[in-house]
């Protein structure tokens, strides 16, 4: 069940809803513009503004640092779901341009408001599953990017279309390392909206599902992760990122700093002794 959430500063994030057509709530009720739960070790963030395709106005993306802080800090967490509310057309549609102008109109440097912390998973050392339906452009795209793990419904609609608008996302300087330098030009210089086919004939996209098995195939995808040792997946992870574009020998240098964490931790000793009493592993992330 959701739950109204206060993170480590002390807030949680709700704003009012106005009365802005005969199916909104009536003016005062307030909603959270980020739904998040935590059962079972596994994290579900649920973007919450359809009425705007999840536009990522400040509020949004503050709720999102604060909840990603949330998932890395807590050792009951050991994976996360980023999806969209169901009744949302998109899963992002990217930055809110319409804030972005008003700030403009108030004389307001958008590029020196910031938030505190990151909005999207970048920094997050646990295992990230991005659950996708609608559409997923720009910022959007982003999220997904900075995810490990991509669940795409058949139906959803993907791009980088800053191009059109003459926007320049330095967040692209990652994606060759993701679906290849080939790829990466053709999604981000084109500017073309991409099927969820050929996201995944790049790499990007790791299943399609109907859009109503979204959700679903993330949670399979979810509990097949938290049976593997939480601090091994974690340093793994880890391990994956920080090395794979580095010299052979740097790597191994790395990894096996890396790896240390691990191997004075009780977890390292319950695998080993849970297969020679025949029994699955009680893990204690630590």
């Amino acid at each position: 069940m959701w739950r109204a959430w206060t993170f480590g500063g002390g807030l949680t994030y709700l704003r009012p809803r106005l009365n802005e057509d005969a199916r909104a709530e009536p003016k005062g009720v307030t909603v959270s513009v980020l739904n998040f739960k935590v059962e079972n070790h596994i994290a579900h963030l649920e973007m919450n503004r359809p009425e705007v395709m999840n536009a990522l106005n400040f509020e949004l993306n503050q709720a999102l640092a604060d909840a990603w802080r949330e998932v890395e800090e807590n050792d009951d967490i050991w994976v996360a779901i980023l999806s969209a509310h169901p009744d949302s057309r998109a899963f992002s549609a990217g930055m809110d341009l319409k804030e972005r102008a008003e700030m403009n109109a108030q004389g307001i440097d958008w590029r020196k408001v910031r938030v505190t912390g990151n909005s999207n998973p970048e920094n997050v050392w646990k295992p990230v599953i991005a659950a996708i339906h609608g559409y997923c452009l720009a910022g959007g795209w982003m999220m997904a990017q900075r995810s490990d793990f991509r669940i795409c419904a058949d139906d959803a609609i993907l791009g980088i279309r800053e191009v059109k608008r003459g926007l320049m996302p330095h967040w692209v300087a990652d994606l060759p390392r993701i679906i290849g330098l080939g790829n990466a030009l053709e999604v981000v210089l084109m500017g073309e909206y991409i099927t969820p086919e050929r996201a995944k004939e790049m790499g990007f996209i790791n299943s399609i599902v109907p859009k109503d098995e979204v959700l679903d195939e993330a949670y399979r995808w979810a509990n097949i992760l938290i049976e593997n040792a939480p601090l091994s997946v974690r340093c793994l992870k880890e391990i994956l990122y920080r090395t794979h574009v580095l010299p052979h020998d740097e790597a191994m240098i790395m990894a096996k700093h890396l790896l240390h964490r691990v191997e004075t931790s009780e977890d390292i000793k319950e695998g080993p002794r849970a297969f020679a009493e025949k029994r699955q592993p009680e893990w204690k992330g630590r």
